[in-house]
C-alpha cells in the first residue's frame, strides 16, 4: 500500500509491504544521506551493512539523551551532512525519537526518512511528527514536532512476538477510543491477531493520521486521545527507570485510566480490558505494591497538565471517550483504591 498524506502542510509518503526496504538502499547510498540504525536491528539483518554512511547506536530509552544527541550531531558534522541531505532512521520508537529530534534541530532542520522496524513504531511513533529526548528521568521532556517526508513500513522486520506486544498496546489504545474495528480484531486469540498484523498496521495508520491532521501541535486537545493510557503509562516507565517495556506500561496505564474514568462518572469497562490485556500476555502491575507518592512526582509532569490539573482521556465504553480535568492528587487517591 502507498498513500500520500498532508499534515501541517507537509506531504508525507507512507509505503507499506513485505521485503520492500532493500529496494531503497541503492537510492539512499547515491546521495549524501546518513542512516541511524538500531544496534539490535543492524546485528540481525546482514543487508544493512550495504548502507555506506551509518551510525549504529544502542536501543532503549537510554539512547534518548543529550549524550546520544551530541554523538549524532558530531557524526553529522564529520560526514558533512547539509540541509538538503537526509537522516534515515532504521529502528524502533526510541531510535525514531532521537533521530527525529536531531533532524529537526540540526541546521534548523534537515530531511527525515523513517524506516520503523517495530509494530509500535510503524503504527504510532513514526506518524505525527512528535520527537523527543528524556531529561532528568522525565520522559520526552525536550522535543519538537517534525514530520518525516517518507515512511517505509516493511512488515518483514516485525517477526518478534515481544516486539509485537508493545505495538498491540498502542493499537488497543486506538481501538478502545477511536477505532472499534481495531478493538474487535485484538479482542481475539493471539493466533488470530498475528494473522491480521498487516491489517492492524493499515487501520492504525489511517486512524492516527486522521487525528494528527486535525491537531498537529496538540493545541485544540483533539490529539490528546492518542495519549490514552500514557498519563499513567509514562509515569510507570519513569518509576521503574525504564525497566518495563513501553507496551507493558501503556497496557497497565489503560487499566488504571479506565478505573479513574469510572470515578469520573463513566461506564466501567476496566475489568473487561484488564482480562483482555492479561490474555494478550502482559504482566498486570499491582498498584498496591507501588510507592504512590513517588509515582505522583512523575504524574504531575504529564504534558497534558493545565493549571495544576491533567487533561485525562476518560472512556465511557469502547469507541466513546472525552477529555476530563482531574488533579494529580485525585489520581493518586483513586489509584490507592484499585483492586
Amino acid at each position: 500500500m502507498e498513500l500520500t498524506y498532508e499534515i501541517n502542510n507537509d506531504k508525507i509518503r507512507i509505503i507499506t509491504g513485505k521485503d520492500i526496504f532493500k529496494d531503497f538502499i541503492d537510492e539512499f547510498n547515491s546521495k549524501n544521506n546518513i542512516s541511524i540504525i538500531s544496534k539490535n536491528v543492524f546485528k540481525k539483518y546482514d543487508f544493512l551493512s550495504n548502507i555506506k554512511k551509518r551510525i549504529v547506536i544502542d536501543d532503549g530509552e537510554r539512547a534518548k539523551s543529550l549524550e546520544y544527541f551530541s554523538l549524532i550531531v558530531n557524526e553529522l558534522l564529520k560526514n558533512n551532512i547539509e540541509r538538503g541531505d537526509a537522516i534515515i532512521y532504521i529502528g524502533g520508537g526510541t531510535i525514531g525519537d532521537l533521530s527525529g529530534f536531531a533532524a529537526s534541530v540540526y541546521k534548523r532542520g534537515i530531511r527525515l526518512i523513517a524506516v520503523p522496524t517495530t509494530l509500535l513504531a510503524q503504527i504510532d511513533s513514526s506518524i505525527g511528527g512528535k520527537n523527543a529526548i528524556n531529561y532528568m528521568n522525565i520522559k520526552n521532556l525536550i522535543g519538537t514536532f517534525y514530520n518525516p517526508e517518507l515512511i517505509i513500513d516493511d512488515s518483514s522486520f516485525i517477526d518478534n512476538k515481544n516486539v509485537i506486544m508493545d505495538g498491540l498496546a498502542e493499537a488497543l489504545k486506538m481501538g478502545i477510543t477511536i477505532e472499534p474495528e481495531l478493538f474487535n480484531i485484538i479482542n481475539n486469540e493471539i493466533n488470530y491477531i498475528m494473522k491480521n498484523i498487516e491489517k492492524i498496521v493499515n487501520i492504525s495508520i489511517n486512524a492516527k493520521l486522521k487525528v494528527v491532521s486535525m491537531d498537529f501541535y496538540d493545541k485544540s486537545h483533539l490529539r490528546y486521545v492518542l495519549n490514552f493510557g500514557h498519563t499513567i503509562g509514562h509515569a510507570l516507565e519513569s518509576y521503574f527507570n525504564n525497566k518495563i517495556s513501553h507496551g507493558e506500561a501503556v497496557a497497565n496505564g489503560m487499566i488504571a485510566e479506565l478505573y479513574i474514568s469510572k470515578y469520573l462518572g463513566n461506564k466501567d469497562i476496566s475489568n473487561d480490558i484488564r482480562k483482555l490485556i492479561a490474555k494478550l500476555g502482559f504482566k498486570i502491575i499491582d498498584f498496591k505494591s507501588i510507592d504512590l507518592n513517588k509515582l505522583y512526582n512523575y504524574i504531575k509532569n504529564d504534558k497534558k497538565s493545565e493549571a495544576g490539573y491533567i487533561n485525562l482521556v476518560s472512556v465511557n465504553g469502547v469507541g466513546n471517550y472525552k477529555i476530563q480535568l482531574i488533579s494529580p492528587d485525585e489520581i493518586i487517591k483513586i489509584l490507592g483504591d484499585m483492586p
